[in-house]
């Protein structure tokens, strides 16, 4: 059994007055640390949740800020020329993830190892059989 964490990238622009509250609700609903670039006006995130995107979409549709947001899979590219930026942006979640999926397995494999042993081995049948004492009365 694989836990799959969503990997989201955000980008608010225009007013962002209310982006303390963003940053702290992604706090929340984040699985690991998430990495952000603040900007005069722009906000940028990238972040793994439980959530899946409609309801973070419902979420973030309570700012008064425009923003997409997108999950990233294998059709997702970026590139920036600042390589130490897209690694602080990017390298948490692919590092986070793998970590998070390794432990979540381990931790799944150690729970069910007991279980599925116990299905395996067979039962000891070579104890000496019992002989039965009479009794003097008998």
């Amino acid at each position: 059994m694989n836990l799959n964490f969503n990997n989201y990238y955000l980008t608010m622009f225009g007013e962002l007055d209310e982006i303390d509250s963003v940053i702290s609700l992604i706090d929340f609903l984040s699985e690991v640390n998430f990495e952000y670039k603040l900007g005069d006006d722009y906000f940028i995130a990238t972040f793994s949740s439980f959530l899946g995107l409609k309801e973070l979409e419902d979420l973030f549709r309570g700012f008064r800020s425009d923003y997409v947001l997108t999950e990233i899979g294998d059709k997702f590219v970026y590139g920036f020329l600042n390589k130490k930026v897209q690694d602080k942006l990017f390298g948490l979640i692919y590092n986070e993830n793998k970590k998070i999926s390794d432990i979540t397995n381990k931790l799944i494999e150690d729970i069910t190892e007991p279980f599925l042993t116990s299905k395996d081995e067979k039962p000891n049948n070579k104890a000496k059989p019992r002989r039965q004492k009479r009794l003097k009365s008998e």
